[in-house]
């Protein structure tokens, strides 16, 4: 199941999503423990369960927003704001979710994809289309919105986060035009293909992805400079409170 919580959104990518219990740390910085406000019903089916969720705001009515959540080995669930399950996509092992205005995004590991939903005013989420990767594995995703673009960020366990768009595609014989995904470029975080990312977020307004790097550290990219390169943002090693919940210092209380 998913508990709704707020945190700092860049420790989150290093550390955990939402945490249900207090975690003691000792390197003298204090911690606060954020309790859940409720929670959803537990996931059904088999597999890795409740592993990423993200908030749909409905523009209409604040009271009809949903969570969306991923179980990695089935599909996506989508939960209404008392807790209660409202859909069930089959659409293959999707990883982390993310979502802007009405469209959410999937990293789909089952046909190396991503998987591309639209959320409709009445708060129903359908699967519109997957765009292939040409990578193995997509890992962590995230979605954002920079100068009125959409720009569409897998990343990957060797350390590679690609920057898609969506753009129009040729007009097909019955008029419509479609939409498909565009990569705009591949960028290798670090010097060495041995880093393992997952979660990311954009800040839409500074056009500036952040991606945690697992057991490492968190790095930033701007997306408005086609020529950048990834910059550290913060280490697990610089002690300032970014930590590794798996390590054997850190203790649930």
């Amino acid at each position: 199941m998913f508990r709704t919580c707020t945190a700092i959104a860049l420790a989150a990518l290093a550390i955990s999503a939402c945490e249900t219990d207090d975690v003691w740390v000792d390197d003298g910085i204090p911690t606060m423990p954020v309790a859940a406000s409720f929670e959803t019903a537990p996931m059904t089916g088999t597999g890795d369960k409740a592993d990423d969720p993200a908030l749909w705001v409905n523009p209409n009515d604040v009271a009809k927003s949903i969570i969306l959540g991923t179980n990695k080995d089935e599909g996506l669930h989508v939960y209404d704001l008392s807790g209660k399950e409202l859909q069930f996509l089959d659409v293959g092992r999707v990883n982390n979710v993310d979502v802007r205005e009405n469209i959410a995004v999937a990293s789909n590991d089952e046909f190396n994809a991503i998987s591309l939903f639209r959320i409709s005013a009445a708060s129903e989420v359908s699967h519109l289309f997957d765009i292939p990767t040409g990578k193995q594995e997509p890992y962590g995703i995230c979605l954002g919105m920079v100068d009125g673009a959409p720009y569409i960020i897998p990343t990957y366990k060797d350390g590679l986060i690609q920057l898609w768009t969506l753009q129009n595609g040729e007009t097909a014989n019955d008029g419509t035009i479609p939409v498909e995904g565009k990569l705009l470029r591949s960028v290798q975080v670090g010097q060495f293909n041995s880093r393992q990312l997952e979660g990311c977020v954009v800040d839409d307004a500074n056009g500036v992805v952040f991606v945690g790097e697992e057991e490492h550290g968190i790095w930033k990219l701007d997306l408005t400079d086609e020529a950048a390169t990834p910059v550290i943002v913060d280490t697990i090693a610089a002690a300032n409170g970014l930590v590794d919940i798996l390590q054997p210092d850190i203790r649930w209380v």
